[in-house]
């Protein structure tokens, strides 16, 4: 002070202040510099909790950093000082992430861990009850079990087979009736229904006056869907050429001479366009007319119109049980009209469904058995994680890797959300974007038979093919897409279970039974028997089931030994010997709490996929085997199963034969051990390999990405903004930084003219960060997650890949469902909507 005070008074006044102002300035920054290195030692000590490694037991080699909004650096920065961190070569976390660098690390698994073995539950015996009146031979004729019958006696039994209309309509067959024995009947087609009646005292009494066999040419029409669909210029393909007789050689002549018209069930079609209409809507107009009208404006169409009148309500037609009453009277002001069937209104005392192949001639003529290639049988379940199979179906996944040697690819990863963007790559070698418009809320949107399906390359070199999913309800290409307009595979099973669907055996029936049959033996059976009566010619099958594990996990170890004798008798009886096997899931499980858990959301994106190709083909090809055997632990996806589907189909083929598809590799060749979730085009919100780094919920840039997130799901509620809620954030509940591997980081572009030689910078380039969030949403308590993309230089935030709910809508989004089922999992119908279409 004394040293300040003698300089001011041997100085002017000027010269003084001037001084100070530097003094304070010099201060100043130093203050500055002091903060800014505590404030770097502050993120070098951010030392959080190993929270991957301790709430799942993953192993994911990285640190659970905590980020502080308060924090006095800028997001920017201390983004890039976690991503610096993560990759410092003098932290034994990172040292080891370096080491494995180029390898696509994936998280390791606990099968029961705590946070998932709730959901998990052991499932009883499924007991299907009911007596099993008739079975099917192997060589396609019924059998009556008179046992089961004891002192009673078969008044009638009808036979009736199941034809396809199109992918919205199933029909029957004419039916044929028998009042006396024998009851044994050859049948020559796919599907079929019998339904039986024992004779009551009245009827023994009067047989004894007349005994008959009658050749009744009914036929009544199930509907899967209120959806109109028809081919061939509008007409429903129902002619006689169309639907395989059924026969018997012990029938009369008449049987031969029968009528081939058809029947048509307008009742039931009227009360379905009649469920489309508004409430205060529901009466007979023009429009509903015309369209029972349409069904009976070609050749070969009986039904009886007395005369019709308008503008009554028909509520009678709406009854919610559906009951079968085929012969009704309903008024219309002064007037009624009338519809006669001829089925009978009483329930049958036996009721069962068939399934056989039965094959088709023209089929056999086209196909071909000069062809020397492989048979593929693709039997996949939905839902079902590669932990999810160990769980719920032990003995399956025990007998394809112990006893068949099946290779299982612990390493593949899915590419989309949900079933279609599973298979449509698995079948097309697309994305669904790539290919035409079939979704249903489209406006031009055409059917799936646009779709390059695998099966048709198989169709065209001499294969006989066959396509089988059960639950028609979410069919793979049914739910959100316009199906089929004609029948894509030589043997196709949706209208069978149309028709099993809409029984009523079905409806009184255990869950997951019809009458004395579980539905996964349908399945089972129908594959078996295509392998059987096709044995030499070469065969293309895709089955699929949803029905046991789509909505819960649990009830799949119903079918566990059940499916594991299908695979032993494919094994003994030589099926296999020219097989290549392939038991699969599109994704693991999307609902329950187990999908909140960091395990359950990397399960996933793990489905279960397994290879097993004949012996003869390993000892031919084991270079090919070698590859796939390495090929199972590094990264696979349903682009590579189908360039492995296209090596099988054209063996030896080249790489050139199918283009330049970077992105898909054949399994029978070396997927690089380098590769990446970006060279397999895997979506980041959708690739396990990312290191996770977990950030407060209160972080600026998680909540800017929620706010983004909302924001996008509300535009695109637009459409339907009058009928559905706007959603708000309730509670930011999981937020993550992903960090891809250090290669990513640094790559710039590929340096050569070939696309292989990369260039890669010396600095970690974090212009863009992607954050993961889980959020819950108002009023419709919906669980959201996605991915936002942040470029960190300009403050932009966009949406990338899909945005997933993980909990169930049930009946929310009712009100539009039918015509937006892209938008289901957002909507909350307003208050006062009613529950039937709006539209």
């Amino acid at each position: 002070m004394l040293l300040k005070s003698s300089i001011c008074k041997s100085q002017s006044r000027g010269s003084c202040v001037t001084w100070r102002k530097k003094k304070i300035i010099f201060l100043l920054s130093f203050l500055l510099i002091l903060l800014f290195i505590l404030n770097i030692k502050l993120l070098d000590n951010l030392d959080g909790p190993t929270c991957l490694l301790n709430d799942s037991q993953l192993s994911f080699g990285t640190k659970c950093y905590q980020s502080n909004s308060s924090h006095p650096l800028s997001q920017n920065f201390k983004m890039k000082r976690v991503i610096h961190d993560l990759f410092q070569t003098k932290n034994r976390i990172v040292n080891q992430i370096r080491s494995q660098e180029l390898v696509c690390n994936r998280p390791n698994f606990d099968l029961k861990h705590d946070t998932v073995k709730y959901a998990f539950k052991k499932m009883g015996r499924l007991n299907c009850s009911s007596e099993r009146l008739f079975y099917l031979t192997p060589v396609g004729v019924l059998k009556l079990n008179k046992t089961v019958l004891k002192n009673r006696k078969l008044k009638k039994c009808k036979y009736v087979g199941i034809e396809r209309v199109n992918d919205d309509y199933s029909t029957y067959t004419e039916t044929l009736t028998k009042t006396e024995e024998p009851f044994d009947l050859k049948i020559e087609h796919d599907f079929i229904r019998v339904q039986c009646f024992l004779a009551t005292d009245e009827d023994k009494k009067d047989d004894t006056n007349s005994k008959q066999t009658d050749n009744e040419a009914s036929h009544f029409h199930e509907i899967q869907d209120s959806r109109l669909f028809y081919k061939n210029n509008g007409k429903p393909d129902l002619h006689a050429d169309s639907v395989p007789k059924i026969k018997d050689g012990n029938f009369k002549d008449s049987l031969n001479n029968s009528t081939n018209d058809t029947h048509i069930d307008v009742q039931f079609i009227l009360r379905e366009e009649i469920k489309r209409q508004k409430p205060k809507d529901r009466f007979i107009n023009d429009e509903v007319m015309n369209q029972a009208q349409r069904l009976t404006s070609f050749g070969g169409v009986h039904v009886s119109f007395l005369n019709i009148s308008q503008g009554e309500n028909v509520s009678l037609l709406m009854d919610e049980k559906e009951d079968d009453e085929y012969s009704k009277e309903i008024t219309q002001n002064d007037d009624y009209y009338r519809w006669n069937m001829d089925m009978s209104d009483t329930l049958a005392d036996f009721d069962q469904f068939f399934v056989q192949v039965s094959p088709k001639k023209d089929v056999l003529k086209e196909a071909t058995s000069s062809v020397i290639g492989l048979n593929v049988l693709i039997f996949g379940l939905d839902s079902m994680s590669h932990l999810a199979w160990q769980r719920k179906l032990p003995k399956t996944y025990s007998y394809l890797k112990d006893s068949l040697g099946s290779v299982i690819l612990n390493g593949y990863n899915i590419v989309g959300d949900a079933t279609t963007a599973a298979l449509i790559p698995m079948l097309t070698g697309k994305t669904e974007t790539e290919l035409p418009d079939v979704r249903k809320k489209a406006m031009r949107s055409g059917p799936v038979d646009q779709f390059p399906l695998i099966w048709k390359d198989f169709r065209h070199r001499g294969y006989v093919t066959l396509f089988a999913e059960d639950e028609p309800s979410i069919g793979a290409f049914n739910l959100r897409l316009n199906g089929f307009a004609n029948q894509p595979t030589d043997h196709y099973m949706r209208h069978f279970w149309q028709a099993l669907w809409d029984s009523e055996i079905r409806h009184e029936s255990q869950r997951y039974c019809t009458g004395p049959d579980p539905h996964h033996k349908f399945l089972l059976q129908y594959t078996q028997d295509f392998f059987i009566k096709y044995k030499n010619i070469p065969k293309f099958a895709f089955v699929f089931g949803s029905e046991l594990t789509h909505w819960d996990n649990n009830p799949g170890e119903f079918m566990d030994e059940d499916f594991k004798k299908f695979l032993h008798r494919m094994k003994v009886s030589g099926l296999l010997g020219n097989t290549v096997l392939i038991v699969m899931a599109d994704h693991g499980a999307r609902y329950s709490r187990v999908r909140k858990t960091v395990q359950g959301k990397m399960e996933e994106r793990l489905p279960f996929m397994s290879l097993l190709f004949p012996d003869w083909f390993k000892t031919k090809y084991p270079q090919q085997i070698k590859n796939l055997i390495q090929n199972s632990n590094r990264l696979a996806t349903p682009f590579d199963i189908h360039e492995t589907l296209l090596d099988i189909l054209y063996l030896g083929r080249e790489r050139s034969i199918n283009g330049k598809n970077k992105r898909g590799i054949s399994l029978l060749k070396e997927i690089p051990h380098n590769r990446t979730c970006a060279s397999a085009h895997i979506d980041i919100h959708w690739c396990t390999c990312l290191q996770q780094v977990e950030l407060q919920t209160t972080d600026t840039y998680v909540l800017q990405s929620a706010n983004k997130l909302i924001w996008l799901i509300n535009e695109l509620l637009i459409p339907v903004h009058k009928f559905c809620a706007t959603l708000n954030i309730k509670k930011i509940i999981q937020a993550y930084l992903l960090v891809p591997n250090e290669k990513v980081l640094r790559f710039i572009k590929t340096a050569d003219e070939d696309n292989r030689v990369a260039n890669f910078s010396r600095d970690i380039n974090l212009d863009v960060a992607h954050f993961q969030l889980t959020v819950e949403t108002a009023p419709n308590n919906g669980l959201y997650e996605a991915t936002v993309q942040v470029n960190m230089t300009k403050g932009l935030y966009s949406i990338t890949g899909d945005i997933s709910r993980i909990n169930m809508y049930g009946d929310q989004p009712a009100c539009i469902q039918d015509m937006y089922p892209d938008l289901r999992k957002y909507c909350y119908c307003l208050k006062g909507q009613d529950k039937k279409e709006k539209f």
